[in-house]
């Protein structure tokens, strides 16, 4: 029942029955009950649970779900789930970063990247965007710590994937990458890398539909205070 209500955004009922079914998985885990059909189950629901957490503004929550999550996935069932593995580690990454535990999350976020690649690369096309997820992730904590080289390398891949070969590009996710990385191309004084970047991600978003305007206001915002600093003298 969880499912539907989540799927309904009754989100606060939908985390009341994931908690009584991780209850009962527990208890029959303790009782030596559980089929690996049962494990693969409660792993689910720690993850479902943990998203809706995240979801609903909790990251410490999310964080010790997907915690949870792992730690089953790895230790009751290692090597027939990773691609499991993975988006807990992504959902672990995420919250961690809100959490500000910047090194935890980085290590998280390159786990998710390291089994998504091999999915992708093996033809699960289909993860192309959790995939770009979580580089860009991935850059935002290298940009926290001051790798930069690396966080502009995570942003070139994120806008590749988000192109997503066989699919329709998701622009408004690409747009969001380009401003990420020239709000960092900023800090390097970067500043006509940074105006490219903009004029890309607005031609991306040029359809003009309606959930692109806050994309757009900040692009706009960046690129005027990118003005501001070229105006000034050195």
């Amino acid at each position: 029942r969880g499912d539907c209500l989540a799927a309904l955004l009754r989100r606060r009922e939908a985390l009341q029955d994931y908690d009584k079914s991780i209850e009962d998985y527990l208890f029959g885990l303790n009782s030596g009950k559980l089929q690996q059909g049962d494990l693969r189950k409660l792993a689910t629901v720690y993850f479902d649970s943990g998203q809706l957490h995240q979801d609903l503004g909790e990251p410490s929550q999310a964080a010790d779900r997907a915690t949870s999550a792992i730690r089953l996935l790895e230790e009751r069932l290692s090597g027939t789930a990773e691609e499991a593995v993975a988006q807990a580690h992504l959902l672990q990454a995420e919250a961690l970063f809100q959490l500000g535990d910047i090194h935890t999350g980085l290590e998280s976020a390159s786990k998710a990247i390291q089994a998504l690649s091999l999915r992708v690369r093996g033809g699960s096309c289909n993860l192309e965007r959790q995939l770009a997820q979580a580089h860009r992730l991935r850059a935002g904590l290298s940009h926290r710590l001051g790798d930069l080289n690396q966080a502009l390398k995570d942003y070139g891949l994120s806008f590749h994937l988000y192109g997503g070969e066989g699919l329709e590009p998701d622009r408004l996710q690409q747009a969001g990458v380009l401003r990420r990385r020239a709000s960092l191309q900023v800090e390097l004084k970067e500043y006509e890398a940074a105006l490219e970047d903009l004029s890309a991600a607005f031609d991306l978003l040029s359809d003009n539909r309606q959930e692109a305007e806050e994309e757009k206001l900040q692009l706009r915002r960046l690129r005027a205070h990118i003005y501001g600093l070229q105006e000034r003298p050195t």
